[in-house]
């Protein structure tokens, strides 16, 4: 993950303000933004590739994390995803992408 302080250099604005920002247009913090982009990656990669590894690739040093972040985000285990058949993990995957699109409020 790459730090607020980071980002908020790059965006030329203080981590206070991009943060605010931030929330107000994706309805979530940054860290939890990274956090579910990680898990998406790790979504197309799980039934494929051993899931430590996964695990690993995507930033997650303890596998008992990425399994709880894995199912708070889909519902299942990845063992389980791999059980789904093709289309319903299809259909996993484009919820968990959904998840990434934020929940903005309507401004009046």
């Amino acid at each position: 993950m790459v730090p607020l302080p980071a980002l908020a250099r790059d965006c030329h604005t203080t981590p206070v303000r991009l943060a605010r920002e931030f929330r107000r247009q994706f309805g979530m913090s940054i860290p939890r933004y990274q956090r579910t982009l990680r898990l998406v990656e790790a979504l197309g990669r799980v039934r494929d590739e051993k899931v430590e590894a996964v695990a690993l690739s995507v930033g997650y040093r303890a596998t008992k994390n990425f399994y709880r972040a894995f199912r708070q985000l889909t519902g299942t285990t990845p063992t389980g995803f791999r059980r789904l058949p093709p289309e319903r993990a299809a259909a996993v995957l484009e919820f968990a992408k959904l998840a990434l699109v934020g929940r903005r409020r309507a401004h009046n």
